[in-house]
């Protein structure tokens, strides 16, 4: 969580572009896939890692609908370095701000109150509405009969 809303207050603050948190690790803007993050435990450390698409001419044709990037938001070239050190800034402010990092992530997530299919990593897919977030982070989906699932690993898509 604190990787993403970092990344998203990096992006908004260095290309002035306002990029929601697509559960569980996108960053999207109109649900065009800006950037990707990744975490994972190593002992008592947590790796992180971000793929941001931060200065691209063009997307192929097959990506264009889904990918977008800093400077085609922004209209103008986006300075990676000055992207990086905000990021930075930003990841230390959300890792120290406690329980404000959990209202921060929820007010930047744009996938709550979507309809979503969850692909989860064993077990069939569930479509529904997204619902809400627990305090861990996990997606709480409602199906068409009113089941609700929490989904903690799973790929979602936001479907129209």
């Amino acid at each position: 969580m604190a990787a993403g809303v970092a990344l998203a207050a990096a992006v908004e603050e260095v290309a002035g572009v306002a990029a929601g948190l697509k559960w569980p690790n996108d960053l999207v803007v109109d649900d065009r896939k800006l950037a990707g993050l990744l975490a994972e435990t190593d002992g008592d450390a947590v790796v992180v890692g971000a793929g941001c698409n931060v200065n691209w001419e063009s997307f192929p044709d097959e990506l264009a609908a889904t990918a977008t990037a800093c400077n085609l938001e922004a209209g103008r070239p986006v300075d990676r370095d000055a992207l990086l050190d905000a990021f930075l800034d930003r990841l230390a402010a959300a890792l120290a701000s406690g329980d404000a990092l959990l209202d921060d992530y929820r007010a930047r997530l744009v996938t709550v109150g979507r309809t979503v299919r969850v692909e989860p990593v064993r077990g069939d897919a569930v479509v529904g509405t997204a619902v809400a977030v627990t305090d861990d982070g996990a997606l709480v989906v409602r199906d068409d009969v009113g089941v609700e699932h929490t989904v903690v690993a799973a790929d979602v898509h936001h479907l129209r």
